[in-house]
Parts: structure tokens; C-alpha cells; sequence
């Protein structure tokens, strides 16, 4: 995932190669489609091309960038959690004393049932 904000514009323009899509979220609103377009994961195919796409980030959005693990988490019933469910977690509203992030990790450490995940855990957040 790559991308390049105008502050000036409110535009956010981006490519994908393979990785978890992006998200923007607001305030009282319902998350933004997923930031993603169509592209083979980088170095994959010799001379492959990349569509671009361009949206609006409208003033405080919240934007994410997440790796795979901060999703496909085996939780203790067997099934793994989704990158919707990760989506969904990120677009309720946090409180006064906790923000979101600081609610993801220990809410994937429980759907997960103990300690440590079994795959990386990174996630980005830009405030708009």
C-alpha cells in the first residue's frame, strides 16, 4: 500500500500491491470503502502495473493501515477474525481516557485466549 496526502487538496491518492487494504473512518459516519485497488503483491511479476486510485479525506477522518495480523487472529472457538471485524473494532468510538489503539491490542489478546498473537501486529493511524 502506498499513498501520497495533499494537505492542500484533502486528497489522498494510493496504490496496492498485495497488502491489507486501508480504511478511513469518521466521526458519526459509517467507515469509507476500503482504500484498496487492484495490483499483484510488489516483485511478483517483472514490469507489473499499478492502478491508482484518488479520494477526499474529509477533516477528521482517521485514516489506518494495518499488517494482516492485526486481524486474522485465531480466536479460542477456532474461527479467525476478520478484517471487517478489525474495521468494525476501529470504527467505535473510543473514550475520553482510552483511545482505540489502545484498545486493540488487549482485545485481540482476548479473542485470542492468551498471551502474544501468532503473526506480526502493526497498525498506523493519521488523524486528519
Amino acid at each position: 500500500w502506498y499513498g501520497v496526502y495533499q494537505p492542500r487538496t484533502r486528497q489522498l491518492s494510493f496504490g496496492f500491491a498485495g497488502h491489507p487494504p486501508a480504511f478511513l473512518v469518521h466521526e458519526h459516519a459509517q467507515p469509507e470503502p476500503l482504500l484498496k485497488t487492484r495490483g499483484l503483491p510488489i516483485g511478483l511479476m517483472p514490469n507489473a502495473s499499478y492502478e491508482t486510485q484518488t479520494v477526499a479525506v474529509p477533516r477528521g477522518a482517521r485514516f489506518y493501515l494495518s499488517s494482516d495480523g492485526a486481524y486474522e487472529v485465531q480466536r479460542t472457538d477456532g474461527d479467525t477474525m476478520t478484517f471487517a471485524a478489525l474495521v468494525e473494532f476501529m470504527s467505535t468510538p473510543s473514550t475520553e481516557s482510552e483511545s482505540d489503539l489502545d484498545r486493540l491490542s488487549p482485545y485481540l489478546t482476548s479473542l485470542h485466549g492468551h498471551e502474544g498473537l501468532d503473526d506480526d501486529f502493526s497498525i498506523l493511524r493519521i488523524d486528519f
